[in-house]
């Protein structure tokens, strides 16, 4: 949902009296579709898990975010986010100056935000992003995105239902079931016993 960026929620005089409550302000339009959101959120997953956010899942909860640097290393920064609560931290400085050489949001920003966390986030039951209906799932090499058999590098990539590439769809075609998983061979008969030594 659009959301409208505001720096409070509530504001009390002294005695108080709320001169002004923005909690209970309604969402705005829905922009990107639950389905398309989540696929989004799972790509700021792998950051997380095999990028250049990795310190971050030392949360021990899911999270999603991304990294930034700008040229000249000028600014770092990192936004990630759980379920419960979402961090920005950006590190640079008001004049445009380098911060540092090779200073990057994944060696900056990133430790920074996880100090944080670690104190600010909700000791909320830890839960995964919700999976919309609309999505599916394929097996991928995450660095290549090329289907992939059972392996400890593949992952699971989610797909808008009706998206998934062509070549995710292309194999041998499946005739029957058997294609898939061989047909168990049948039992031999016992072999008849004629003398004592087979009883």
């Amino acid at each position: 949902c659009r959301v409208n960026a505001r720096f409070f929620d509530l504001v009390t005089d002294t005695t108080a009296n709320v001169v002004e409550d923005l909690r209970n302000t309604p969402q705005g339009p829905q922009v990107f579709s639950p389905e398309v959101d989540y696929v989004l959120v799972n790509l700021m997953k792998g950051v997380v898990q095999r990028g250049t956010a990795r310190y971050a899942s030392t949360l021990g909860r899911p999270t999603a975010g991304k990294t930034g640097t700008s040229a000249n290393f000028k600014d770092a920064w990192f936004n990630g986010f759980t379920t419960d609560l979402l961090c920005s931290v950006w590190v640079g400085r008001d004049d445009s100056l380098p911060i540092g050489d090779k200073v990057t949001g994944g060696g900056t920003s990133v430790p920074i935000w996880l100090d944080f966390m670690q104190k600010a986030h909700p000791r909320t039951k830890i839960r995964d992003f919700p999976v919309p209906p609309g999505v599916s799932f394929a097996r991928v090499e995450p660095w290549s995105g090329d289907p992939a058999g059972p392996s400890p590098e593949a992952v699971w990539m989610p797909f808008v239902r009706g998206t998934l590439p062509q070549k995710f769809l292309s194999g041998p075609p499946v005739r029957s079931f058997d294609d898939l998983v061989p047909a168990p061979g049948v039992p031999r008969a016992p072999a008849k016993c004629n003398t004592l030594s087979c009883l």
